[in-house]
Order: C-alpha cells, then sequence, then structure tokens
C-alpha cells in the first residue's frame, strides 16, 4: 500500500493490483467501461480509494471528514500518478492481478456463487482447459458470450464442503459440469453488472501471466489469429479447445486409461509436469543436435 496526504488527512490507497479491493476494482472497472481518459481514470480511481469526492469547482476535493480542500494542478498530478501502475510505458491497461478480490457473488434470489482461490490455485486441468478455451475464443473473436462462459466456470455454487472436514479437497465451489455452463452464464449476465464481468477477464490476464512467470514455456498463446469463425480459428492456427487436448495428450502419454486421473489432477501438478516434460525434451535435443554436430 502507498500512503496519499491531503492536508491533515492521510489515506492508505493501492499501490498495486492486487491491492485493491473488490468495491475499488468494480469502481476502476467502470471508469474503463465509461472511456475515460488514461488520466482522468488514474485520477477519479486515486481519490476514490483515498475516500476523496471531487467539490463543486475543478479544483476542490471534499475530504472523509466533510472538509473541503483546495487542490493545485501539481497535487491533482501527484493523486493521479499514484494510479500509474494500471498502464504501462505505452499507456495499455495491463492487469497484474492474481488475488481473487471478489470470492463470492450474490443474486436476488438469495443464492450465492463462489471464486476460485488466489492464481486459480484450487482449478483442476479439466477446469483450466475449459477456461483456456473460452478465453482464447473471448480474445480471437471478441464474442461476449465466450467471456461470460469464462465466468460461470470461474464462479459455481457451494458444494456444501465442510473447509475444516479432514479431506476437504480446498475447493468450496460444486463440481464442474460442463453441460451447464451456458445457463450459468445466461444467469450470471441476468444478475451481475458488466464491470464483475470486467474484473473476471483482469483476474484471468492476471493469473495467466502469474503461471507463466512460474512455469515459463509451458503453456501457449491462447490467442492464435484473429482470422476465426465461432471460436473455430482458420488457416493454420488452432483452436484454443485442440490445443489444451494436445497438452493432456502429452501428459496421458497416449494412454487412454490416464485421461481421468489426468483430468481431475491440480492445475498446478499438472503445471508441473508439463514443466519437468518439456525440461527433459529440451535436454534430449542438445543431446542430439551434439551428436549430429560432430558427425
Amino acid at each position: 500500500m502507498q500512503r496519499l496526504q491531503i492536508n491533515n488527512t492521510l489515506a492508505e490507497i493501492p499501490a498495486s493490483f492486487n491491492e485493491f479491493t473488490g468495491d475499488q476494482l468494480l469502481f476502476l472497472a467502470r471508469c474503463i467501461m465509461h472511456q475515460d481518459a488514461e488520466f482522468e481514470v488514474r485520477l477519479k480511481t486515486a481519490m476514490y480509494c483515498a475516500g476523496l469526492k471531487f467539490g463543486k469547482q475543478q479544483s476542490e476535493c471534499i475530504l472523509p471528514d466533510g472538509t473541503t480542500a483546495v487542490l493545485g494542478n501539481t497535487d491533482i498530478w501527484f493523486i493521479a500518478s499514484s494510479m500509474n501502475f494500471i498502464y504501462n510505458a505505452d499507456g495499455q491497461f495491463q492487469s497484474k492481478l492474481f488475488l481473487n478480490r471478489i470470492p463470492k457473488i450474490e443474486f436476488t434470489d438469495g443464492e450465492a456463487w463462489h471464486g476460485p482461490a488466489d492464481a486459480l490455485g484450487n482449478l483442476r486441468w479439466d477446469e483450466f482447459c475449459l477456461t483456456q478455451t473460452h478465453y482464447g475464443r473471448f480474445l480471437i473473436t471478441h464474442e461476449e458470450k465466450y467471456l461470460h462462459e469464462l465466468a460461470a466456470v470461474l464462479y459455481r455454487p457451494h458444494s456444501g464442503a465442510d473447509p475444516k472436514a479432514a479431506d476437504f479437497s480446498g475447493d468450496v465451489r460444486e463440481r464442474l459440469n460442463a453441460l451447464i455452463t451456458e445457463e450459468r452464464s445466461k444467469k450470471l449476465i441476468e444478475n451481475q453488472p458488466p464491470e464483475f464481468l470486467l474484473t473476471v477477464l483482469w483476474f484471468y490476464a492476471g493469473c495467466l501471466e502469474f503461471i507463466n512467470n512460474e512455469f515459463p514455456g509451458v503453456l501457449s498463446d491462447p490467442k492464435k489469429t484473429e482470422d476465426s469463425t465461432e471460436g473455430r480459428s482458420t488457416g493454420n492456427s488452432t483452436d484454443p479447445f485442440d490445443s489444451m487436448m494436445e497438452l493432456t495428450d502429452v501428459l496421458c502419454n497416449e494412454d487412454v486409461t490416464s485421461v481421468e486421473k489426468v483430468r481431475s489432477s491440480n492445475l498446478y501438478d499438472v503445471l508441473r509436469r508439463l514443466k519437468n516434460a518439456k525440461e527433459k525434451q529440451k535436454k534430449q535435443q542438445e543431446h542430439i543436435d551434439k551428436i549430429k554436430n560432430k558427425r
């Protein structure tokens, strides 16, 4: 966290994406969806996080205690600059969010759905195959239905599992049923604000960056081409689902009896296996290249 002081008022505000609260992320998403300019997004977000409000005059702001402070141009610039981490050096929005700041969502009918653990830590491999498919197809086609289905895979009703039980799996969500994902996605878009879906996209993108930093070179880029129809890439590119199935085949080593075991494995266990397999493959290739060079 970082400190922001206006007059005698001192406030702590986020210094990175993972320090935002759920409410702060939703506010930021509303600013982005409103297509505010970069500087305006940074200024509004910083003031919201600090509990500040704009006064009647452009140079005024209302402090949390109700008093008014007069801000100079340097003050305004300084407040906005506290949120520089939201954009990269090229002015492009960059999500570094991998902590789930919205762990539960509620519906008007009283039902509540729970999201995944930080960095997708409790996802199974079969879930990850689906999320990568929906995410990749969204990047390729820009069709929002894939974003809706991504959210419906990540957020699901409580399974009734007791976190204190000895056999707790680490996931309170009910078991994934891919056949009802589309139906559940409709409930999401009917009951949740559109800014929530944008925060889901940020969270998932941030988790992928975290995973790629931990396991470099293991996952391929889900966005293969802009040229696609209904999520099916044309030309020489591969649909995201096919790419994930190819990785599953590598793990199973063409042994169909081990498919279910791989599919039900924890995501990070599978990633470690893939990393080890790629490192072994690299060493084998280096050995082959040495033999060729000696000839």
